[in-house]
């Protein structure tokens, strides 16, 4: 009994914590039911439990009921619910009908109980048997012996019981044993085939898992590969269209002065000097691998800002604003330069200005650059050229960049803004 109670306790846990596998519950069902028929050995150590004698006896059926249900479950049959009415039929009504001295317990006893308990246990066995080959599976046999075993040391005791056979030692209480030792065998056969069963999947998922690594790497290879010859195809076109249009232009002049036949040494010397520096800018712009934003406020200055100066404006430079941490790449910076290039030479072509105004600043996580020009012609009914539209496309270059013209009383202001 105290085997039986700790297989009980044991199948009980498994089952509240996996009910979805009602397999160790018809086991503790079955071990229930065995125990309950154990307790006319205790009455004379414990008087007490007389009461509950005949009771015990006649709840005996849940031992073989339960196999059935083992049985039906192992086999994956859809009828585990009929076997809960059939408990109740075969168990609650031989009771009732002993309490209420309808019937006594002998002849429940002998026309229903042990009846009852030698088809369930003889039914459940085939059942399980026939499963087992039919399955090829091993795991239940110690189950089906040990039933068979059961089943005869019943019959065994009912035919001692009635006189049939001279009357010995129950056998069948013996056997009980018999039957925990296999359904040990079984949970532990059981769990060792789940564990199996578990560590093959996990290696197929590890294996698929793998092969789906290898393939993800393989397409990233690939993907990187592609936006490498991407990024460079693009970084030809900048360094193509930076040379076209700074460099090119000052070229072609330098051509047309050349054939003219005339004297034109002075305008060749100058548009050349013009050329030399549009491709020192492009040259120090994409050169540098580490440039900032201060950086190329200063190349801007140096290079666009000191002639209009000497050409008599006014011209006003307020960086005080700008961190020193805003970082560019070298075509980020190339960029800022141009913009800031085209909107000042805008500025000079259309605007006849007498003062021009070049400010920085960082607010909100952005950098705001502005290029006012004041004291020439308002900026009234204008047109988006080509000008403005490249400004345009190299601000959305620079991290969410946005440009903005807006015409003033004596000039325009145009806002450059893009990202930290």
């Amino acid at each position: 009994m105290g085997a039986e109670l700790l297989l009980l306790f044991l199948c009980v846990i498994t089952f509240v914590k996996r009910p979805s596998d009602s397999l160790p519950g018809w086991i503790g069902g079955a071990t229930f039911g065995s125990i309950l028929a154990s307790m006319p050995i205790l009455t004379d150590l414990f008087p007490a439990l007389s009461v509950f004698t005949t009771a015990s006896i006649l709840l005996l059926p849940i031992c073989g009921i339960s196999i059935v249900g083992f049985a039906i479950t192992f086999a994956k049959l859809p009828f585990q619910q009929i076997v809960l009415p059939i408990a109740v039929l075969f168990i609650g009504l031989p009771v009732l009908f002993v309490e209420t001295n309808l019937f006594n317990s002998a002849d429940i006893y002998r026309y229903v109980t042990m009846p009852t308990m030698i088809i369930t246990l003889g039914g459940g066995s085939a059942l399980v048997m026939h499963t087992a080959i039919r399955e090829q599976s091993s795991q239940a046999s110690p189950i089906v012996i040990s039933l068979a075993v059961m089943a005869i040391a019943i019959g065994y005791d009912l035919s001692a019981r009635f006189g049939a056979l001279p009357t010995g030692i129950p056998i069948s209480v013996f056997a009980r044993a018999f039957v925990i030792l296999s359904i040990v065998v079984y949970m532990m056969r059981r769990a060792t085939s789940d564990a199996e069963a578990l560590d093959k999947s996990s290696q197929v998922l590890q294996d698929r898992l793998a092969e789906r690594e290898k393939t993800l790497n393989e397409i990233f290879s690939s993907q990187q590969v592609t936006l490498e010859k991407y990024a460079k195809s693009e970084e030809r076109k900048r360094i193509t269209a930076e040379l076209h249009d700074g460099i090119a232009g000052h070229l072609i002049t330098i051509l047309a002065l050349a054939d003219s036949g005339r004297d034109q040494q002075e305008p060749i010397r100058k548009t050349t000097r013009v050329a030399l520096e549009e491709l020192r800018t492009v040259i120090d712009m994409l050169v540098v691998s580490n440039t900032n934003l201060e950086f190329t406020l200063a190349s801007f200055r140096e290079r666009c800002l000191e002639p209009i100066e000497k050409s008599g404006i006014i011209v006003t430079f307020e960086i005080t604003g700008v961190s020193n941490n805003v970082n560019l790449s070298p075509t980020e910076s190339l960029s800022v330069f141009r913009i800031l290039q085209e909107a000042t030479t805008n500025a000079m072509k259309h605007g006849s200005p007498k003062e021009i105004l070049v400010s920085a600043k960082t607010d909100a996580g952005r950098v705001k650059l502005t290029v006012c020009n004041s004291g020439g012609k308002p900026l009234n009914g204008y047109q988006q050229g080509y000008g403005l539209r490249s400004m345009t496309d190299r601000a959305q270059s620079v991290r969410e960049g946005e440009i903005k013209l807006e015409p003033t009383t004596s000039g325009a202001d145009l806002t450059f803004t893009f990202s930290v």
